[in-house]
């Protein structure tokens, strides 16, 4: 793992999802050309920035972490984003950048663990 992307400190998820996430409007999100990149090509048919709006706004982290780096990591569980829940036991990572008051997802993909 590259140094910069390790937690350095964690956040309260259910502050931070009351404080940055809950209300955030869609003119504030943003995806960068490396948001998708990991996502299959059904995934990317089938995602919607509705879909993680609705994320963003229905549910809360099931951890936050600021990295070294300066942008935070979310992990959520598998079945809270495109209905997909396969019961792998898998979570959602999303990095996101908070630059003033927009939110920019700089990756979103499917992790196999979680930080303890």
């Amino acid at each position: 793992m590259v140094d910069g992307h390790r937690i350095a400190e964690r956040c309260d998820a259910e502050k931070f999802w009351n404080a940055h996430l809950r209300t955030l409007g869609r003119e504030r999100l943003q995806l960068t050309r490396h948001s998708l990149f990991r996502f299959s090509d059904e995934q990317r048919e089938r995602f919607s920035m509705e879909d993680l709006l609705e994320l963003f706004h229905h549910a809360v982290p099931r951890l936050v972490g600021l990295q070294k780096n300066g942008n935070y990591v979310l992990y959520y569980d598998e079945g809270v984003l495109m209905e997909e829940s396969l019961n792998t036991g898998e979570y959602w990572k999303i990095i996101i950048e908070r630059p003033a008051r927009d939110v920019w997802v700089i990756t979103l993909y499917k992790a196999d663990v979680m930080p303890r």
